[in-house]
């Protein structure tokens, strides 16, 4: 499966998932999640943290001088561990889900948080595991020190 690895850029993977939910969700309307009233609310707050984090996330890659880029393996040159990378290895992707979550409160069906699921799953083989290949090979014990405290997504 080595063919899909880093192939699609994680942007694009969400919004083939969101084509996927819109898709499920007119073609297969399941029965609604159960949050009512306070849809707009959970909707908003899940946009708002998971804007937040992707942006923070690239906001402290700036500011340390490397790469957003995870294909770009040559500009690759500090492990980021500070700021928000100290409660997430990979808050930019933890954002995405998290706008990814709030489409499937928003569209109020069961069926769309199984595209969440696989979201999570592609983008923790294709993208996130071979992106810590690479790191594991270019910072060694410093990246598997990280690794033991912070967790991949949260």
């Amino acid at each position: 499966m080595q063919l899909l690895e880093l192939k699609i850029k994680p942007p694009i993977v969400s919004v083939i998932a969101v084509m996927i939910m819109f898709g499920l969700d007119y073609w297969l309307p399941s029965d609604r999640l159960g949050v009512g009233q306070y849809r707009l609310g959970i909707v908003l707050g899940l946009v708002l943290i998971g804007f937040m984090l992707a942006v923070i996330g690239v906001k402290t890659f700036i500011q340390a001088e490397t790469t957003i880029h995870p294909d770009l393996k040559h500009a690759t040159n500090k492990l980021v561990t500070n700021g928000i990378y100290r409660l997430s290895r990979n808050p930019m992707y933890l954002g995405m889900l998290l706008n990814l979550l709030a489409i499937s409160v928003w569209l109020n069906n069961w069926l769309t948080i199984g595209v969440c699921i696989g979201f999570v799953c592609y983008i923790s083989q294709f993208q996130i595991k071979p992106e810590e290949r690479f790191l594991q090979q270019r910072f060694g014990k410093q990246y598997t020190d990280y690794c033991k405290k912070v967790r991949r997504w949260l």
